[in-house]
């Protein structure tokens, strides 16, 4: 997952972007952010509908590479997105300034 958030005092075309893709995505997240007041890029293969409506984003894209098309899952088979890096037992940990800009993200308040 990242968080981008523009700094920029100029106006700006797009409002929140939430992208759900593979690592192209991630690329792709980069790019808007120029042009975005935030983006977050969720690097999975379904639309976590939970996030978007916690989040309420001006603009949702859902992005896969053709090589995936055929093990791609129903979104139905999806887990709660927040609690993957805790299936994987993977280390996983936020410092507090993360967590405050994750936090403000996702509770649709404004940066």
């Amino acid at each position: 997952m990242d968080l981008h958030i523009n700094q920029s005092s100029a106006p700006l075309p797009l409002g929140r972007v939430m992208l759900f893709g593979d690592s192209f995505g991630r690329d792709m997240a980069a790019i808007l952010s120029v042009v975005a007041r935030s983006v977050m890029y969720l690097r999975t293969p379904f639309l976590h509908l939970d996030l978007v409506d916690s989040a309420r984003p001006d603009l949702v894209i859902t992005q896969g590479a053709e090589r995936y098309l055929p093990s791609t899952l129903c979104d139905s088979n999806r887990e709660n997105f927040l609690l993957t890096p805790f299936y994987e037992e993977q280390n996983y940990s936020l410092s507090p300034a993360e967590a405050r800009s994750l936090s403000t993200f996702i509770s649709g308040r404004e940066e």
